[in-house]
């Protein structure tokens, strides 16, 4: 490292550094100049892992100092570190990205937050399902405290869900869907916990759905099955309701032996 480097990082330590009585009775150290001189060390460093280092450093410099002003220049130090982390240690670059998060919710930026809990999602769902669930549940929380942010709350359900479904989670996507407001949620709640051996229903249907039911309870297999198609044939249905529909057909197969 060169002679300037090392200068910038001696006086951005003496910035941070409170001062010794009775200088501390007037001065305060300068948490934002300091952070700062950080961040330009970290562009300035050519190795990695330097790089990394300052970042780090500057976020926590940012950080002593309880501001939004502060909040907000420590995510971008943490948004900084997972770029430069992505495509070296995934594990790494998950942690500064949700610590750029949790910044971002502290001054009330919910939407930007629950996108960043989105993409850690997106991440994570094919390495860890558990835990892409548990950002997409972040995600929902943040997209909660932001009343312009309904479409994106309900996008966060619907991650969940896929992955619930892909799982064969099948109490999880019934929890998922009570909180979805779309078309045949409530007949999709009353299809997965017939697959759960129960029947103790309390959404009310329409005729067709509620008819869907009565088959699925005391008609066989195969016409259980055909039912299930038929209906999803004849109407206009979401995505992510045709797959429950496609998981409830799959597990009805004489092979999985659910009946």
């Amino acid at each position: 490292m060169s002679p300037e480097l090392q200068k910038k990082i001696t006086k951005a330590e003496k910035l941070r550094t409170k001062a010794a009585f009775p200088l501390s009775l007037i001065t305060e150290p300068d948490y934002v100049e300091a952070g700062d001189l950080y961040c330009e060390i970290a562009r300035e460093c050519s190795d990695l892992e330097d790089k990394i280092k300052f970042y780090n450093e500057a976020a926590i410099t940012f950080l002593r100092k309880k501001a939004e002003y502060n909040e907000y220049r420590a995510s971008e130090c943490y948004k900084k570190l997972f770029e430069l982390l992505v495509n070296q240690d995934v594990t790494a670059a998950v942690e500064n990205y949700i610590k750029y998060c949790e910044c971002l919710e502290r001054i009330e930026k919910y939407m930007l937050a629950g996108q960043g809990y989105t993409k850690i999602g997106d991440i994570l769902e094919e390495i860890d399902g558990k835990r892409a669930i548990e950002m997409y549940r972040k995600a929902q929380d943040a997209y909660s405290k932001d009343y312009s942010c309904p479409m994106h709350y309900k996008e966060a359900v619907q991650k969940c869900l896929t992955i619930q479904i892909k799982g064969q989670d099948i109490e999880g996507a019934i929890e998922s869907l009570k909180m979805l407001d779309i078309e045949f949620s409530k007949l999709c709640i009353q299809i997965l916990t017939l697959l759960l051996g129960k029947t103790n229903f309390e959404e009310d249907l329409k005729k067709d759905e509620s008819e869907l039911i009565m088959t699925l309870l005391n008609k066989d297999r195969d016409t259980s099955i055909e039912s299930l198609r038929q209906f999803k044939e004849k109407n206009f249905i979401n995505p992510i309701i045709s797959k429950i529909f496609d998981f409830a057909i799959d597990r009805l197969q004489p092979e999985n032996d659910i009946c």
